[in-house]
């Protein structure tokens, strides 16, 4: 709701981004905005980080790349969610639909299930105790949103390792297929049934 920004001195106390987007979009973003509030539509989609304020409160919380997602539902290609943008770029640069929340490994904010309803759901979590915990975290809250959700854990990582260091080390999109077929058939008989259909 641009409204909300109506008290506020936008271009002293916020720094807008469309997250996933490029900042290109940010200056016209703001001179609409200080223009006519009503004129920011349909690009009020968007994330606020605050500066002076530190407030994401105000704002509607979105994945990153969030336009990939939704142009990607009609081929029903699965999202990969990952930990963090350096590696949802890295992935989306191999052609796949890849996406992280803000702020890295913590809390999965549930106001953004919505945009995996029905999606088959891939997450790949760093190799540590803040990865592991994020990877549980976001399973269990979309387990019952997504059509199915298999948790990959990536061999032959160092400690805090990530998908972008797996892919330097020589894992492929062929490997990383294999790995999600068995995560989701041990899955699958382990009794979870959000695994099955993703064969």
């Amino acid at each position: 709701d641009p409204d909300l920004f109506a008290p506020l001195d936008v271009e002293q106390d916020l720094d807008v981004f469309f997250y996933g987007h490029g900042r290109e979009y940010r200056g016209a973003w703001i001179d609409a905005l200080l223009r006519d509030a009503s004129r920011a539509l349909p690009e009020a989609r968007f994330a606020v980080r605050g500066t002076a304020l530190g407030d994401l409160g105000r704002v509607e919380r979105l994945p990153y790349h969030l336009d990939r997602i939704v142009e990607s539902n009609a081929d029903d290609a699965p999202i990969y969610i990952v930990e963090g943008e350096k590696d949802a770029d890295r992935l989306a640069s191999l052609g796949l639909v890849a996406t992280c929340k803000s702020g890295g490994a913590n809390k999965w904010p549930e106001p953004i299930n919505h945009w995996f309803t029905g999606r088959r759901v891939v997450i790949i979590g760093d190799n540590d105790k803040a990865g592991r915990d994020h990877t549980a975290d976001v399973a269990g809250k979309l387990h019952d949103i997504a059509a199915s959700v298999v948790v990959v854990d990536l061999p032959g990582l160092p400690q805090k390792g990530d998908v972008s260091d797996w892919l330097d080390r020589g894992g492929t999109l062929a490997d990383l297929d294999k790995l999600i077929d068995e995560a989701a058939r041990a899955s699958e008989a382990g009794g979870d049934p959000g695994a099955i259909s993703w064969l």
